[in-house]
């Protein structure tokens, strides 16, 4: 008996790169109709449909940068990038691409609307003797992951992206949020919403569904009488499609950003919440809690008023628990939950402001550089109005002691869950949450690091506050 021999495994090595992992909404209800009622073949006129909007999109990647195809999944692709920045513009183009083309489209069945998740990092890469390379790894994982938490026409991408992209490309992200994975695992990542999908459409898109379903009845082919006979003999699956294309307009929970980062007794720290639309006539109001209200008192909620997409609220520190506690300031909307962690320290370092409530100025979200707004949460709870450029300040001294302090608990971090890999079982390794920290970890005291060789004070403070918050994340997972 001839038993098949596996492929000879010619090269073996490891690869790094950013992976962009695009998925259409709706493919399978779509492809499932179009098979019952014009043929397999339809599905296929669909998958190569996917594949000119991936193709289209890659020409807009600057003419030097590289690419590789890992895999088409019939209602998307998975891509690996040397750049991230050339990921982002190819997520950017393909979701404009899409707009134009339903922009042309008056049925929503005959819209395009995609996912991108990108996720950067290490992996595996084999050559097999006679075949194509073949890449496997948790970058890929993520990607998926991250993939399947964003919304139509949206970019969601990790940390770990989000610290290697350009400043020009940072803008159009939002704040710092928490995604699930698997199981219990959560991912830090950022949202970037180049599309606003079919919002704008919801209050004509049921009638306007029937109504042309009604015409085509009394005008169209026999085919199109059929597949109308179908449809409304099955009036559960006519809802489902009628929900699936228009959404809800309730506002949904975007992020919750705590400043300052650091502070000690008497400090008054500014809790600003945002949602992702402009809020209804009533205003809406997030929830807030505190997970150590004897050290760090919240005001239990922050209302974003109408027409606004955030909303404030202050909290004060009352006690020291021990030297630099992080505790969580949670902030509650319609079932969805966000937090962000605040050190609390008797140490030098603390905020210098005094107990009155800051004056925030109103700063609108969601602004790219194509003329629309997209302010993270964090710019928008620290941009006053508009003014010439100045010179880099002078770096402070208590800055770099808070970097020194920084840096040093990444070195006992980086050794506590070094000696916590070597005590685990053959075969096993530290979960994708704590590796994902880590590595983000040590990119941010990279950046600080650079930062301070070009005397750059004014991104030295957020880059040391972004460390901490690293760290606090890596702490909470002992």
């Amino acid at each position: 008996m001839n038993l098949k021999q596996e492929p000879t495994i010619r090269e073996r090595n490891t690869a790094y790169g950013t992976v962009a992992v695009v998925d259409m909404v709706g493919y399978s209800t779509l492809a499932r109709m179009l098979e019952e009622n014009m043929g397999a073949g339809s599905v296929g006129d669909l998958n190569r449909q996917i594949q000119d909007f991936v193709q289209g999109a890659l020409r807009h990647v600057d003419s030097r940068g590289v690419y590789t195809k890992i895999a088409e999944t019939g209602d998307g692709v998975i891509l690996l990038f040397d750049s991230a920045h050339d990921a982002h513009v190819f997520a950017e183009q393909l979701h404009l691409n899409t707009a134009k083309h339903n922009r042309s489209r008056n049925e929503p069945s005959a819209m395009r609307w995609f996912r991108v998740g990108i996720a950067t990092g290490e992996l595996n890469r084999e050559r097999l003797l006679g075949e194509k390379e073949k890449y496997a790894g948790i970058t890929i994982a993520n990607a998926v992951r991250l993939e399947t938490a964003a919304e139509s026409g949206e970019i969601v991408i990790d940390v770990e992206t989000f610290g290697i992209l350009p400043k020009e490309d940072r803008v159009s992200y939002g704040p710092e949020i928490s995604v699930p994975g698997k199981r219990d695992e959560m991912f830090s990542a950022r949202r970037y919403n180049v599309v606003n999908s079919i919002h704008s459409q919801e209050p004509e898109v049921k009638h306007t569904f029937k109504t042309r379903l009604f015409k085509m009845t009394a005008t169209a082919s026999a085919f199109a009488v059929v597949v109308v006979t179908i449809l409304f003999e099955q009036s559960a699956y006519v809802e489902r499609m009628l929900h699936f294309f228009a959404p809800s307009d309730i506002p949904k929970l975007q992020g919750v950003q705590a400043k300052p980062n650091l502070v000690r007794v008497g400090d008054v720290l500014t809790i600003t919440v945002g949602i992702d639309r402009p809020a209804p006539k009533n205003g809406v109001t997030v929830n807030l809690s505190s997970t150590d209200p004897s050290d760090l008192t919240v005001d239990g909620t922050a209302t974003v008023y109408q027409g606004e997409t955030t909303g404030t609220a202050y909290s004060r520190v009352v006690a020291v628990p021990g030297y630099l506690s992080p505790i969580a300031i949670v902030a509650t909307l319609n079932g969805d939950t966000t937090r962000t962690l605040v050190n609390v320290t008797g140490q030098r370092g603390g905020s210098d402001r005094g107990t009155q409530p800051p004056i925030l100025h109103s700063v609108p979200v969601n602004q790219n550089k194509r003329g629309q707004n997209n302010a993270s949460l964090e710019d928008q709870a620290s941009l006053p109005e508009q003014k010439p450029p100045s010179a880099p300040a002078p770096l402070n001294p208590e800055l770099l002691s808070r970097l020194e302090e920084a840096q040093g608990r990444l070195s006992a971090e980086l050794g506590y869950w070094e000696t916590m890999r070597r005590q685990m079982p053959p075969g096993t390794s530290l979960r994708p949450e704590i590796t994902s920290q880590i590595y983000a970890a040590k990119s941010a005291s990279q950046r600080c690091s650079d930062e301070v060789k070009t005397s750059d004070a004014a991104s030295l403070g957020p880059c040391v506050d972004s460390l901490n918050d690293h760290l606090n994340q890596l702490k909470l997972q002992h």
